[in-house]
């Protein structure tokens, strides 16, 4: 799924309509910034909104998604295209919010080992613990031989670290 594309679609729909953003985006109830970050590609309209902005843009969610109009012949193919790019998307949407969840416990571990005194090898241990994690969440999703390879540099360090900290 092109967010470009699909925001220069979006852009295009909505002059052919003869719309501004702030039409457009009364009448969808969001704000305008909204619509000039979909028609920018920065982002993806959520969505919620995607069945009401096609029908705004006179549309088909097929057509919003693929970001242009699509031909009868090519229309079943262009539609599993899109329903498994949106599968994708959302996918990663929960792994983002998952490293979100795992730095804040990176920072309270870390704090912790600073107010116990635990060092630096505890930290490093840590650290190295938290990206290692990372990059082999990272390497389980899209199967990138170099994330595999980073992953385990990360645990190796880690267990070093923890040797270092249990020993000293």
């Amino acid at each position: 799924m092109d967010q470009y594309k699909i925001g220069k679609f979006i852009a295009e729909r909505r002059k052919e309509q003869h719309m501004t953003q702030k039409e457009l985006a009364d009448r969808l109830g969001i704000t305008d910034r909204a619509v000039s970050k979909w028609e920018n590609g920065r982002c993806m309209p959520d969505l919620s909104l995607l069945q009401p902005l096609s029908k705004a843009l006179g549309i088909g969610v097929n057509d919003l998604l693929s970001g242009e109009i699509i031909a009868d012949e090519h229309f079943r193919e262009k539609s599993e295209q899109n329903l498994v790019d949106m599968a994708e998307l959302n996918h990663l949407k929960s792994i983002k919010t998952g490293m979100y969840g795992m730095l804040a416990v990176l920072l309270i571990l870390l704090i912790y080992c600073w107010v116990k005194g635990s060092g630096t090898y505890g930290s490093g241990a840590m650290l190295f613990a938290f990206v290692a994690f990372s990059f082999l969440y990272r390497w389980y999703t899209t199967k990138d031989k170099n994330l595999l390879i980073y992953g385990l540099i990360n645990a190796v360090s880690s267990v070093v670290n923890l040797i270092a900290f249990l020993m000293g």
